[in-house]
């Protein structure tokens, strides 16, 4: 059984306020090469096809847009299952209907230990988890819950029951958060550990394809994550993205990355305006969309404008926090008599390392001394 796994399309995602939908149509087109060029079984998306639970109408056409092109060329089975930021009902939307069309989505936990199966030269069953919150399941009578993601996860994989052994591939699909997984920015937050699953409950699986976590990464040896469509914060700008292709058979499973390149890279650039400005080390960031850590040692006024000359697709200035020398002045003001003249003086070091010019001077006074008027 051979399946390609992705997931956190994210679609209808904004970064720092930029549309990203053709950024996502171009990587999903890759994914659509991908199968048209290598014969694989199943395309599985372990959550958060939608950014929003009321995805974006751009978000909701490029899903549709990608569904249509992949069934004008193949009949592959579509294993869909929402994720945290997906709302279970909407996603599942006509999904007995897709159904017809080989698209499956299971939004619902308490279906979950009923499996899809596929053919193949060994038959697969495909459990689909969605994301449970932690009251997902209630318990029998008289049983106690442990209210945790983990408590939840374990309900329902036992309700799966055991494997077959030899006779059949048993493949989990679900989107989650595991202990010891690498996070980036741009996924959601859980509070403390309640949110973490112990990737030990997926042992019985012949392969875990999980979605969360937008880093590609193994955790085991036979639970992956795929990682994220594109790289939805600075933090992953060192990240490479890729779909997953796995070669699954009973008590194994082969993984092979396969890139996906992004329309445009992201960037982190970091240094003195003037430096940003002209520095040939930079040149590979020009078309990237970046984010500039400025070290001058005061402000820079305006700078996003001044760096969107040679970065047109930056998205993000910080400067660095200027030297602690201010905070002691702030303290002599309450030890010392000081004058508005001497904190104005004070502020300008603050901001942009240096005194105010004469002609400064002379209109701080001037303002002074007609408010003193009024």
């Amino acid at each position: 059984m051979k399946i390609l796994h992705t997931s956190d399309w994210h679609l209808g995602r904004l970064l720092h306020e930029k549309s990203l939908i053709e950024d996502q149509r171009h990587a999903l087109g890759q994914i659509l090469l991908i199968m048209k060029e290598n014969r694989h079984d199943a395309l599985v998306v372990a959550g958060d096809v939608f950014d929003r639970s009321i995805p974006s109408v751009e978000g909701v056409g490029l899903f549709g847009w990608f569904l249509s092109e992949m069934r004008s060329f193949s009949a592959m089975p579509v294993i869909i299952i929402p994720g945290n930021h997906d709302s279970a009902a909407r996603l599942s939307f006509c999904s007995d209907l897709l159904k017809v069309s080989n698209v499956f989505i299971q939004g619902d936990p308490q279906r979950s230990a009923q499996p899809l199966v596929l053919g193949g030269e060994v038959g697969a069953r495909v459990f689909m988890l969605p994301y449970l919150e932690p009251h997902a399941f209630t318990g029998e009578a008289g049983e106690e819950v442990k209210f945790t993601h983990e408590a939840a996860v374990r309900t329902a994989i036992d309700r799966m029951g055991p494997g077959d052994g030899e006779r059949t591939i048993d493949i989990l699909v679900a989107h989650l958060f595991t202990t010891g997984g690498s996070p980036s920015d741009s996924e959601r937050k859980f509070i403390g550990a309640s949110g973490l699953v112990d990737p030990s409950l997926f042992a019985r699986f012949d392969y875990a394809a999980l979605g969360h976590l937008h880093r590609p990464q193994k955790i085991s040896e036979s639970a992956w994550y795929s990682g994220s469509l594109l790289k939805y914060s600075f933090s992953e700008a060192g990240d490479a993205k890729c779909v997953l292709s796995v070669d699954i058979k009973p008590g194994s499973a082969g993984v092979e990355r396969i890139a996906i390149n992004p329309l445009r890279d992201m960037a982190r650039i970091r240094g003195k305006l003037a430096d940003l400005l002209a520095g040939r080390e930079f040149d590979a960031a020009q078309d990237c969309y970046c984010e500039a850590e400025l070290t001058d040692p005061g402000l820079v006024t305006n700078p996003l404008a001044l760096l969107r000359r040679r970065f047109p697709f930056i998205l993000s200035v910080r400067q660095s926090s200027p030297e602690s020398v201010f905070s002691e002045r702030m303290i002599d003001a309450f030890t010392a008599e000081r004058s508005l003249e001497d904190d104005f003086i004070s502020f300008k070091q603050y901001l942009y390392a240096e005194n105010p010019s004469a002609d400064e001077m002379n209109m701080f006074r001037q303002i002074c001394a007609e408010k003193t008027v009024e």
